[in-house]
């Protein structure tokens, strides 16, 4: 079972938690983008997770969560883009891709 420390509380996911991690880049025109990103259940649809990706380096992390499948969605705040899947993959234990 993982765990998510958030203000010194430990929350854990008993469906989707695991070991595994995503790191996948959001890009705009390819340059970083700071985008709202959102991890689905590729199997069920649900939605588990969402994060901003980081301005600088246009990196959304995703940590503590099952191998998968997943697909991430990105979602476009300032309306010029329509939502988009950035990606259909499976977690790894570093990030990486298999």
């Amino acid at each position: 079972m993982a765990g998510l420390l958030i203000d010194g509380l430990l929350f854990s996911d008993l469906v989707f938690g695991g070991a595994c991690q995503i790191v996948e880049p959001v890009t705009r025109l390819n340059a970083p983008a700071s985008r709202r990103v959102r991890l689905h259940d590729q199997i069920s649809g649900r939605l588990v997770r969402e994060a901003w990706s980081d301005a600088e380096s246009g990196n959304v992390t995703f940590s503590h969560i099952l191998e998968g499948p997943w697909v991430l969605y990105a979602l476009d705040h300032t309306g010029e883009f329509e939502a988009v899947a950035i990606s259909d993959r499976l977690a790894t234990a570093d990030g990486e891709r298999p």
